[in-house]
């Protein structure tokens, strides 16, 4: 996933969750790099996928862990199916 996607993703967590929209620049900028170098690996509709799940799911921002996990599940059901 490019760089410039991740910063949508987060852009999403952030209009969904008041603790992201809240932190500093700095804070922003450290969770952009934070994500991409733990989930830059992953293809970018597998992750989006991921994080609008939590949203619907969780009234709490998603750690990677989450997104990581869910992302991966995703892409498992999808090759079952195939």
């Amino acid at each position: 996933m490019k760089k410039s996607e991740m910063v949508q993703i987060i852009t999403l967590l952030a209009g969904n969750y008041e603790d992201i929209a809240n932190k500093s620049q700095t804070q922003r900028e450290m969770m952009l790099n934070t994500w991409q170098e733990c989930l830059g690996d992953l293809d970018y509709n597998l992750v989006l996928q991921a994080v609008k799940k939590t949203i619907i799911e969780s009234p709490y921002p998603p750690t990677i862990h989450e997104v990581r996990k869910n992302a991966i599940e995703e892409k498992v059901a999808d090759e079952l199916q195939s």
